[in-house]
């Protein structure tokens, strides 16, 4: 445990009596402005929750005393657990909104308290006018104007309430090895998205997160367009509060001006920010897909035909495609069970044990001449997909062997796509269904939102079942044609 891990939970300590009536390794907090009812009820929320097995949070397991109660004297206790409480790293946000998703979603068969009703804190009023069902007639006064433009933009939701948890960040531990620990629970009654968004917005008001939280949020929530509106509430809510906490203690509006103007460049900042992401989610909403998944050969680049090799080596024409991809020989190859120098010399003795060449000698010559041969890109389909790439992930996805990477970075063809899925590193081949939920989970947008190209049919149809849009390519003009309308004023360039 580090200095700043769950036990740093209060700035005071439990009086000795508070002590004396647990026991073990314990981390002690006060019950602040919840009834006693209240933090009974939230302590058996999560006792409850700590002992069931979850594989995206942990909580930590509330203590009772020694006489069975999980408060004395307005302090309650719990378990400690392993993690450190700290402002998330760029690599932590993901995983913190993953989390907090699941730990709502084990909260949604429970029902609404009754405490609720009763509050009137800060935190409460804030919530209450989030949603239109309190007026907030007393704001600072400089804040009057922002806050008018906030609560103007409030819509109409049709996502449904449950109880959720209105305060995870700087409720979270992160340990190496261990899912995300909520340590905290704030219940509120309102949609699911709501609570990410307003972590969200928690995380970039006071976080010092990255942009990069309002996807990792938005993803999480799976709200679509409706939550950019649960931003908007989100700012209203810490808007009203941090007003509410600077006219605390009574002082003159004028003594705590700097203090308002510091509180409202960062919710100015903020606001900026999720205007630009709602921006973002209306065009991305409008959009069939969110990702091209592109085969490569015969789509991407092309290659000479085989027939003056095979006539050059006195070879009937289609020699090279019966005996190089039969299924027996080809699917090795593309699945990783073998390599692709193994496969082509696997090939010359085909062609002397199938008598089309004399001996192994005549066989390996046409093998090295047919090896030696370079494809080239077909440049319209390129051009195509590298304005695709200006709106989203391009991936390649190829039935591939061992010798395709080193291919496409001599074609110059690595630098221009997100990903390459190769069916030899992954040990699978299309038009396997795995093939199309690993390229999706790669590009990291579910298979409904993806945009699958190929030249063969039956890698079409099995992406088709996969719930992908498809492309049956046979020239650039169809890919053209898929891709329009992410560009109005697209034109195929000539």
């Amino acid at each position: 445990m580090t200095a700043r891990d769950h036990r740093s939970t209060s700035t005071t300590s439990p009086p000795r009596h508070v002590l004396a009536a647990f026991a073990g390794d314990l981390v002690f907090t006060p019950c602040g402005e919840g009834t006693p009812d209240e933090v009974r009820w939230s302590a058996q929320v999560m006792e409850a929750l700590a002992q069931q097995e979850f594989a995206e949070f942990r909580v930590p397991l509330p203590a009772r005393s020694r006489t069975g109660e999980l408060t004395v004297d307005g302090w309650s206790a719990s378990h400690v657990l392993e993690g450190e409480l700290r402002d998330a790293s760029v690599e932590d946000w993901p995983r913190f909104f993953a989390a907090a998703r699941a730990f709502n979603e084990a909260l949604s068969d429970l029902e609404r308290p009754d405490f609720l009703d009763a509050r009137t804190d800060r935190q409460t009023l804030a919530d209450r006018v989030a949603f239109g069902e309190a007026e907030y007639p007393e704001p600072i006064a400089k804040s009057r104007l922002f806050l008018g433009a906030l609560l103007s933009q409030r819509r109409p939701g049709a996502e449904p309430s449950q109880l959720v948890h209105a305060e995870l960040a700087g409720q979270v531990l992160f340990a190496t090895g261990f899912p995300p620990a909520v340590t905290g629970f704030a219940p509120c009654w309102r949609p699911a998205g709501f609570s990410l968004a307003l972590a969200a917005i928690d995380a970039l008001l006071w976080h010092d997160a990255p942009v990069a939280v309002l996807e990792s949020a938005h993803a999480a929530a799976g709200s679509g367009p409706e939550f950019g509106d649960q931003l908007i509430r989100g700012l209203i809510c810490r808007m009203v509060a941090h007003n509410e906490s600077v006219k605390a203690d009574g002082r003159p509006e004028a003594e705590f001006a700097a203090e308002v103007d510091a509180g409202l460049g960062r919710f100015d900042l903020v606001y900026d920010l999720v205007k630009e992401f709602q921006a973002a989610m209306r065009i991305r909403a409008a959009r069939p897909f969110d990702a091209v998944l592109c085969d490569i050969d015969g789509v991407v680049r092309r290659w000479p035909s085989m027939a003056p090799v095979e006539a050059a080596h006195g070879l009937p024409p289609g020699t090279h495609a019966a005996v190089a991809f039969a299924p027996h020989r080809l699917l090795p190859a593309v699945t990783g069970e073998v390599t692709d120098e193994e496969w082509r010399s696997a090939i010359a003795s085909d062609l002397v044990d199938g008598g089309y060449c004399a001996d192994l000698a005549a066989a390996q010559a046409f093998v090295a001449e047919w090896s030696a041969m370079r494809s080239a890109p077909d440049e319209d389909v390129i051009a195509l997909l590298q304005l695709a790439r200006e709106l989203m992930p391009v991936a390649l996805v190829s039935n591939g062997t061992t010798r395709l990477e080193a291919d496409l970075k001599h074609l110059g063809l690595s630098e221009f796509v997100d990903d390459l899925v190769n069916s030899c590193r992954i040990g699978f081949a299309k038009p396997d269904p795995r093939v199309y939920a690993h390229a999706a989970q790669q590009a990291g947008v579910p298979a409904h939102r993806c945009l699958f190209v190929d030249d063969k049919w039956e890698n079409v149809e099995a992406a088709r079942d996969a719930g992908m849009s498809v492309v049956h390519f046979r020239e650039a003009a169809d890919l053209e044609e898929a891709l329009r309308p992410l560009f109005p004023f697209f034109r195929r360039p000539a």
